[in-house]
């Protein structure tokens, strides 16, 4: 019995105990591409190219989408690039000191039409950190303002995954 005790104590440990890999597992996307999912006031699937940009070692930008084109950028507070969860706040807040408060970031959605979507509420999630690329999940809600003349608004809810490569 008491060898049973000590193999189950290893076993446990060595699932929970031990150092797990920091880099974290990459999602399940080619690197350097995304994939978006946008329901509510449009709906779409995008995919395309996926770049993140750091100054000093901290991430500060994501860009999933090619310039000029539809997709999503993003800013996020220069923190050392690492996994953790970047959570929506004001964009002036950003880069601001905020004793105890959590990792932040705001982006937009560009869409068909000229719709532009900014960050109202969700999160990024940095699951996996290499020299060469960065990924993980975000879950988003996104506001379009008035458009002039016609009135048009609209919230979106944006879900996805992406692997940036450095550009």
């Amino acid at each position: 019995m008491p060898r049973f005790a000590v193999l189950l104590f290893l076993t446990v440990c060595s699932i929970g105990c031990w150092p797990q890999n920091e880099s974290g597992a990459p999602p399940p996307i080619a690197a350097g591409r995304y994939q978006l999912f946008v329901d509510g006031a449009r709906v779409d699937t995008l995919r395309g190219p996926a770049y993140f940009f750091t100054a000093d070692d901290r991430l500060v930008r994501l860009e999933l989408g090619a310039a000029g084109a539809m997709g999503l950028s993003v800013e996020v507070d220069p923190l050392p690039l690492r996994r953790r969860t970047y959570h929506v706040i004001d964009p002036a807040l950003l880069a601001v000191k905020r004793p105890g408060g959590r990792p932040g970031m705001a982006g937009f959605l560009e869409l068909t039409g000229g719709h532009t979507f900014t960050t109202e509420a969700g999160s990024l999630h940095v699951a996996h950190v290499s020299p060469t690329t960065v990924g993980g999940t975000l879950d988003l809600v996104l506001q379009a303002p008035p458009a002039p003349g016609s009135g048009w608004e609209g919230t979106v809810h944006v879900t996805g995954t992406w692997r940036a490569q450095r550009p």
